[in-house]
């Protein structure tokens, strides 16, 4: 389900928003490997919602990615989407140099040109800021405080309207970890369906994730 027109940065599968309809004939509620990074019941409660299923769970190289859709207790469709994305920095220098360029590119020359600088850029942690900066270029970039993930750094991103326009995704939120012992980096994605908003969702749902994956 990775798309070219996915983000810059992280290629998500974001289409689990916009194919609920087909995913929740997919969904998945056995045991998986994602429950070590966000259960189900981890994912409801960081959505605000009643229950969740898991919608997709797939390796990417050496990433996996693992989604989730949310309920309310009444009978009705999902109403909110969340996913994680966790792998190899080398991964995601790779990924979005081959899917991730597409839409920045097409929305800003100058976001286009920090992003290709960011996917050279050496260390990893230079890398990181370009990216950062890119990210700030087509929407707005939040630096998140290096404390709540044990000192690594992390940012939230609003992609701009233009950006969402030109991914065809809806109003989304995501926050980027870089872990600097493993050299991995932690994306999450919080989406909206029906009109929920989005918005802390994606900062609590790094926040379990990141404290799963280093307990």
């Amino acid at each position: 389900m990775c798309t070219r027109r996915a983000l810059v940065v992280v290629v998500l599968v974001a289409a689990t928003a916009a194919t609920a309809g087909a995913a929740t004939a997919r969904l998945r509620t056995t045991a998986s490997v994602c429950d070590g990074v966000l259960s189900r019941r981890e994912a409801a409660t960081v959505m605000d919602e009643f229950s969740a299923v898991r919608g997709l769970e797939k390796t990417f190289g050496s990433t996996l990615y693992c989604s989730y859709l949310g309920f309310e207790k009444t009978p009705s469709g999902p109403k909110r989407s969340v996913a994680v994305k966790l792998g190899p920095y080398s991964d995601f220098r790779m990924r979005a140099s081959e899917d991730g360029k597409t839409v920045t590119c097409s929305v800003s020359g100058t976001a286009c040109k920090t992003l290709k600088m960011s996917l050279k850029a050496k260390p990893n942690q230079a890398s990181f800021a370009l990216f950062a900066k890119a990210s700030d270029q087509v929407g707005t970039a939040r630096r998140l405080p290096a404390s709540l993930f044990g000192g690594n750094p992390a940012f939230a991103w609003v992609p701009s309207e233009a950006w969402i326009k030109a991914s065809s995704l809806g109003a989304t939120t995501w926050v980027f970890v870089y872990l600097a012992g493993p050299q991995k980096l932690m994306t999450v994605l919080c989406g909206e369906l029906d009109g929920v908003p989005a918005d802390v969702c994606a900062v609590r749902a790094a926040d379990r994730a990141f404290a799963n994956i280093t307990s």
